[in-house]
């Protein structure tokens, strides 16, 4: 019996360089170390259902590839088989263990039960959502170890022990692609699989599916961490492990020492902001162990420059890709980058108030989180005339941002400015208020004004020459007052009227 293989779907994408596995390898993941196996040969390339399908699937990994010695695992990932589609959101329910056997590759038992090592560990029970890229391999045939299932509770695994078995039970949900297995002969790896989650025993073969574990290794400590600290950027998942026996492990993330009444550790927990962890291990709530800890530190993978702040006139602002790989994609205007925003290639320069916006892209897929910084420009206002105390009434505190502020501005389009305005005492922005002249027999002046101010009508026939005279005092009594200038009749064709607020 094998595996059911659905119908492949082949796809196009950008060629990226990766490393094949020609034997077991520990390679950089981050600053995580991981483990792949079995090797990679040519030719042995192969599809497992494994994800795609209702399964129970038992495969052992033969203890001679795993060269490091006692290590923790806590994260499984795999690899999409050659020519199938990329996938995002693929809901499965499934259970993983894993144990320590004395069943080799080729040799399993054909019942489930008799495989599973004494020290069997559950190490994944519930509902994860699986992503992958469309990235391909260097030979278009290999993908990314990107469909990743970080593990509730990690398993110490001491190769000298035995073979490592790990065995899934998947009852709902599939992804719309299988993932990549080889052909494990040769004492690196086989299986043993049927379609009914119930059961007993099922069909072997000699594939093994392959998988990037990701591991800590043994460092001695009565009580380990994994990862075992450093730099991530998004978020990180945190496991605890004591090899002490029977007890329990109690954690603090403020720095201070932990106690007999400090968070009890049941699952891993996800960090992310910069923080110390640190553990110990309680027996009948008596410490039974050192304290150990680690420091994790958030780094951002987009570095702007300057950071948020306030700049006059004008501001360059530099992003700079600290990981690099990936292209940064931005916008200004607080909306979300996305693979059609514009790629930075130089200084960004702002002359008004901007929330920058950016994001790693890889082949058109987002890589990192959206981070965003606020640029706040600062406008000169200290020396037209103006008071702070007005400015600030109608502007907020925050005026000095804020460019409707400025003293030749209209907010309102009344047609009057910000200092004609104060000066005649009046709303910004109300386009109610400025001066307006009705024309009858007299000419009626009205304009809006503050309650109980007192202004000076004045007047002058031509406005180039003489001095503006005095023709009426008029005290507000509400938001619009008016004048009539009754003398009009006998004064020239033409004249010139100033009001002005009485202090």
């Amino acid at each position: 019996m094998r595996l059911l293989k659905p119908t492949i779907f082949f796809c196009c994408a950008r060629i990226i360089l990766v490393v094949l596995f020609f034997g077991c390898a520990i390679m950089a993941f981050g600053q995580e170390p991981t483990l792949v196996v079995p090797p990679i040969q040519p030719g042995t390339r192969d599809y497992s259902g494994l994800l795609s399908q209702t399964i129970r699937l038992q495969t052992v990994y033969g203890a001679g590839l795993f060269t490091n010695g006692t290590m923790g695992i806590y994260e499984i990932r795999f690899q999409r088989s050659p020519g199938t589609i990329p996938f995002a959101n693929a809901e499965i329910t499934i259970r993983i263990s894993m144990s320590t056997t004395s069943f080799g590759p080729d040799a399993l038992s054909t019942a489930f039960k008799s495989n599973t090592g004494p020290d069997e560990q559950v190490v994944f029970d519930g509902t994860i959502k699986l992503n992958s890229s469309a990235i391909l391999g260097a030979d278009s045939t290999t993908n990314p170890f990107d469909i990743a299932i970080p593990l509730t509770t990690p398993f110490y695994y001491d190769p000298a022990r035995g073979n490592l078995l790990v065995e899934y039970s998947q009852t709902g949900g599939s992804i719309p692609a299988g993932v990549l297995a080889v052909n494990g002969a040769g004492d690196k790896g086989s299986r043993l699989f049927n379609s009914q989650i119930g059961s007993a025993g099922g069909s072997g073969d000699s594939l093994a599916e392959v998988v990037q574990f990701k591991i800590a290794p043994d460092d001695g400590n009565d009580l380990s961490f994994f990862p075992k600290g450093g730099g991530f950027t998004n978020s990180i998942q945190v496991h605890l492990f004591s090899k002490l026996g029977e007890g329990e492990i109690r954690y603090t993330l403020d720095g201070s020492i932990p106690n007999e009444t400090s968070t009890l550790y049941t699952n891993s927990f996800k960090l992310t902001q910069t923080t110390t962890v640190k553990a110990g291990f309680f027996v009948n709530g008596f410490a039974a162990s050192d304290v150990f800890s680690a420091t994790f530190i958030k780094a951002n993978p987009i570095l702007f420059t300057p950071g948020s702040g306030y700049f006059t006139n004008s501001l360059q602002v530099i992003l700079t890709n600290t990981l690099g790989s990936g292209i940064v994609r931005y916008t200004v205007d607080g909306t979300a980058p996305t693979s059609a925003s514009p790629i930075y290639t130089g200084p960004i320069q702002l002359t008004d108030s901007r929330t920058i916006s950016a994001r790693l892209f890889l082949n058109n897929f987002g890589i990192s989180e959206i981070y965003s910084t606020n640029y706040m420009r600062l406008y000169a206002f200290g020396s037209d005339g103006i008071s702070t105390t007005w400015r600030q009434q109608y502007f907020g505190n925050g005026y000095q941002t804020n460019p409707l502020a400025d003293a030749n501005a209209d907010p309102d389009f009344d047609g009057s400015s910000n200092a004609q305005e104060f000066n005649a005492g009046t709303n910004p922005l109300d386009a109610k208020s400025g001066y307006r002249i009705g024309i009858k027999f007299s000419p009626v002046l009205s304009w809006g004004s503050a309650l109980n101010s007192r202004y000076n009508i004045l007047k002058k026939t031509n406005l180039s020459t003489g001095q503006f005279t005095l023709i009426g005092t008029v005290t507000a009594t509400n938001e619009v007052s008016s004048f009539v200038d009754i003398s009009a009749g006998t004064d020239a064709s033409q004249a010139f009227y100033s009001i002005e607020l009485i202090p």
